[in-house]
């Protein structure tokens, strides 16, 4: 297509060629060229590629380098909404290191109505939580974990409190980290996280085990 004058490729390919050549990608040890390959789809989502025509290209057809790449980003993500920021997406890509899957951009509820669209829930049935995500996640599903950045989060500091406050108030488990705490600071971060995650299930488990003895009884 032209834009301006300039005659560019589509996304979609643009996609397909990135790992094609990787040595023209920043040496990072932190950020492998797969994750790389994950950041930029997962910024093509959300302005505006459709996930529907991604998965539908001929990548999966490809023997390419790239397209090999690019089907593996698209089977790992499945079908969850795209990230909202980079910073979110290397939140995944956490989590992912860490062994643990989470579902994205999971609306909470508030009197039938949507109160806050929460970065990820990571499932404490992970085994299930690939295959199955409910409509509406309750406080018993999962761990709510967001990233704050200070880019978006400088000037937020009575709206964060009071999403922080709702969490409360509703009975959801959560934490939260900042994008120099995940790329700094993984281990302790991951100690942290791995901490309250079986605490918060911990807790889930025995209230399910006292509703069913009242039941019981």
């Amino acid at each position: 297509m032209h834009v301006d004058g300039l005659l560019l490729a589509h996304p979609i390919l643009i996609l397909r060629h990135l790992g094609n050549d990787v040595s023209g990608f920043p040496d990072d040890p932190k950020i492998s060229h797969l994750e790389r390959i994950e950041l930029a789809v997962e910024h093509a989502l959300r302005t505006g590629m459709d996930l529907t025509d991604l998965r539908r290209s001929s990548v999966w057809k490809g023997r390419t380098p790239g397209d090999q790449m690019l089907a593996s980003v698209l089977v790992e993500r499945g079908f969850e909404p795209p990230a909202e920021s980079f910073a979110e997406t290397r939140q995944i890509q956490r989590l992912r290191d860490w062994g643990y899957y989470c579902w994205r951009q999971v609306p909470i509820y508030e009197r039938g109505q949507v109160k806050h669209r929460v970065d990820v829930v990571v499932p404490f049935d992970q085994p299930r939580a690939r295959i199955w995500r409910p409509q509406q996640v309750l406080p018993a599903d999962g761990l709510v974990l967001e990233v704050d950045s200070r880019e978006f989060h400088h000037n937020r500091f009575e709206e964060d409190h009071a999403r922080e406050t709702t969490y409360d108030l509703l009975g959801y488990s959560w934490m939260s980290f900042t994008p120099n705490q995940l790329e700094h600071s993984p281990a302790r971060a991951r100690a942290a996280f791995e901490r309250r995650f079986e605490q918060a299930k911990r807790n889930t488990q025995t209230a399910k085990r006292n509703t069913q003895a009242r039941k019981v009884a």
